[in-house]
């Protein structure tokens, strides 16, 4: 799965304001060639919304997977849904627990070298680096160097290969994707400026 995500490049954040906000731009993204949606926890309805996307997606190879996990019940409600993924903006040793039952990826989020190596202790290689910041991820790059980390927050389009460069291996962009008109040109020009 960490390698599913790492040629995927970019993970497609949706904050949907309704079931069918979220679906929308979901299928947007998917019909403009993101490979990974990150439906978060803060999206009314979620769960259904992961499922009837998993449904939808099934045979192809786009990840759907779960965002804002924040606890045992989120990791497990995301797990029935059969979410690919799910992430946290911190680090949740119940959701972590939930997943690992259910054989499902769990990325927790990061901030500080010490949140890092507790992660690390914990066995866990892939961290989400929320929010991100370039000379941050650079600074936390050096002394752990083996760690993959997916930066959400803080990153362009302008900046994507920046952070790819200074080692990030997949990017999260929720709002960015999606303004208010055009939204295929901003994607296309997100995967365009990954490349």
């Amino acid at each position: 799965m960490i390698d599913a995500l790492k040629a995927a490049g970019l993970v497609a954040v949706i904050r949907g304001e309704s079931y069918d906000d979220g679906y929308k731009k979901a299928k947007t993204a998917v019909d403009c060639g993101i490979k990974a949606i990150e439906i978060t926890f803060t999206t009314p309805e979620a769960v259904r919304l992961i499922a009837d996307l998993k449904q939808e997606f099934l045979k192809t190879d786009v990840l759907i997977g779960a965002g804002t996990v924040l606890n045992f019940a989120d990791a497990a409600a995301a797990c029935r849904a059969k979410a690919d993924f799910a992430v946290s903006p911190g680090f949740s040793l119940e959701a972590a627990d939930a997943c690992a039952v259910h054989q499902v990826l769990y990325i927790p989020g990061v901030y500080t070298p010490t949140e890092v190596m507790n992660a690390m202790e914990h066995g866990f290689s892939m961290v989400k680096l929320f929010p991100g910041g370039l000379a941050h991820l650079k600074a936390l790059k050096g002394p752990f160097p083996q760690v993959d980390f997916m930066v959400t927050g803080g990153v362009t389009k302008e900046t994507i290969k920046d952070f790819m460069t200074a080692g990030a291996v997949c990017i999260g962009a929720g709002s960015n994707l999606f303004p208010k008109t055009g939204a295929k040109e901003e994607i296309n020009a997100w995967l365009k400026a990954i490349k």
